[in-house]
């Protein structure tokens, strides 16, 4: 139990290092010289945040017979839409946002993780004392003493 809350937790912070550094620079990409292709550097972000910016540049989120996510995943581009109403689109506002939601997740993940441990340390003690109380019982009431 212990060796999977150490993977846990190490996992949380490569991950909690990996988002900050994220954070850092939200210009960054991946880079265009590498050994690795990497499709999703050109779709991703643009895929799932065009409704958004089809939305504030144009007023409709829906264009006929383009690839349109938000009718399947609308939660994201409405929150994209709303941050461009106050930033104006950019690559900054959509990766700030992207973060920004993950962090909060990670934070999530955290707190409740911290609530299951404690729960089972309650359950320990709690488990302790109906084993062991009719134990100390014994020990408080020995036969000629009062």
């Amino acid at each position: 139990m212990r060796r999977r809350r150490f993977l846990e937790v190490a996992l949380l912070t490569i991950a909690g290092i990996f988002l900050l550094l994220h954070a850092v620079h939200l210009k960054a990409d991946f880079p265009n010289n590498s050994p690795w292709v990497d499709w999703a550097k050109y779709t991703d972000e643009g895929w799932y945040g065009d409704a958004a910016i089809r939305f504030y540049l144009r007023g409709a989120w829906h264009l006929p017979g383009d690839f349109n996510p938000a009718v399947a995943l609308p939660v994201w581009p409405l929150l994209e839409a709303a941050l461009f109403g106050l930033t104006g689109v950019s690559i900054v506002a959509a990766r700030g946002l992207a973060v920004a939601v993950f962090e909060d997740m990670q934070w999530d993940v955290l707190e409740r993780q911290s609530h299951q441990a404690e729960r089972e340390q309650r359950e320990v003690l709690h488990h302790a004392i109906r084993h062991l109380g009719p134990l100390a019982r014994v020990y408080e009431h020995r036969p000629g003493q009062r």
